[in-house]
């Protein structure tokens, strides 16, 4: 074979092996994780998600490794704080932006970029930093937490994010995704339990001013992407698919729906009310990693369709 033809050979198959969701050895991707339980592994310690639909309840970067070959490292059992799943994922239920600077998630996943073995990173956190387990979207809302305290409160949630992202940006060449925070103050349990619109526009503006803090730190940093889940509800790759009237989300030819909380896969949300299922997840896995790592960082991974979103939640695909 000539060496024109060889290499003309060599390209297309290297191509076709990105192009399909894989990669060729010197384009893998190695993705170290940060944040809480949206990124902690479904099938790790918190096993017992999704009940008896539990084999096939999974998070986004579960169906990452399993569906396109993304290195998060071996699965095994981790010391200090961190709990079981990809030894590339630090993500730990529970934990604020705080927290992944004071539990080590930054510097310990630091330590894995130096030494060569992640180039790609995601930090998904900040749902608890205003949630309802812990009264901080409760304390935001009764004044409890109010003035140049609750100021202080958002810029150490920046101040945290920052110093998470600089941590492992210093560390060695890698490219980082960073998630904005989701307002879920629209949601029926939220509205439920904290029924004045007027006091929920308060935690709104609170979320509001950190998103406009992520925006400026990650518009001063290179090889940093946004990822706008504040405005995910509203984008038109999402909106169009929600049916107010039958409270449900369209995803191929079923109807997923957020009327209520349910471990079977035909809901939005598990029976927990905290965490999304698997079609979600599925989605989110576009959302937040697939479609930034493409359009910002140049790869070619192939966007999960509805067909395998619904395949890999259980859901028998119709027509097929």
């Amino acid at each position: 074979m000539s060496y024109s033809r060889f290499f003309i050979v060599t390209f297309v198959l290297c191509w076709t092996i990105i192009a399909s969701g894989g990669s060729s050895a010197g384009s893998q991707i190695h993705l170290g994780i940060m944040g809480d339980s949206n990124s902690d592994e479904y099938r790790a310690d918190e096993n017992d998600r999704g009940g008896t639909y539990a084999s096939t309840t999974l998070n986004w970067n579960e169906q990452l490794q399993r569906y396109r070959g993304i290195d998060i490292g071996p699965w095994g059992s981790w010391s200090g704080t961190r709990h079981s799943g990809y030894e590339y994922n630090w993500a730990l239920t529970g934990s604020t932006a705080e927290d992944v600077v004071a539990t080590g998630q930054a510097t310990g996943l630091a330590q894995q970029v130096a030494a060569g073995r992640i180039n790609t990173v995601v930090l998904y956190v900040g749902a608890n930093d205003f949630a309802i387990w812990n009264n901080t979207y409760a304390n935001i809302y009764k004044d409890v937490l109010a003035g140049e305290a609750l100021k202080e409160y958002i810029d150490n949630i920046v101040s945290s994010i920052a110093t998470a992202i600089d941590t492992v940006r210093t560390a060695g060449a890698v490219n980082i995704i960073v998630t904005n925070l989701l307002d879920r103050s629209q949601g029926a349990g939220f509205i439920a339990r904290f029924p004045d619109p007027a006091k929920r526009q308060t935690v709104t503006n609170a979320i509001i001013a950190v998103n406009v803090g992520i925006d400026n730190l990650v518009r001063a940093r290179r090889n940093v992407a946004l990822v706008d889940l504040y405005n995910y509800l509203d984008s038109p790759k999402y909106k169009s698919r929600i049916n107010l009237a039958r409270s449900t989300v369209t995803v191929g030819r079923e109807q997923i729906s957020f009327a209520t909380p349910e471990d079977e896969p035909h809901h939005v949300m598990l029976s927990d009310d905290e965490h999304s299922g698997t079609v979600v997840q599925c989605l989110l896995a576009n959302y937040i990693f697939i479609d930034p790592i493409n359009s910002k960082f140049g790869r070619r991974i192939k966007p999960f369709t509805d067909e395998e979103c619904l395949a890999n939640a259980g859901i028998s695909v119709r027509g097929r």
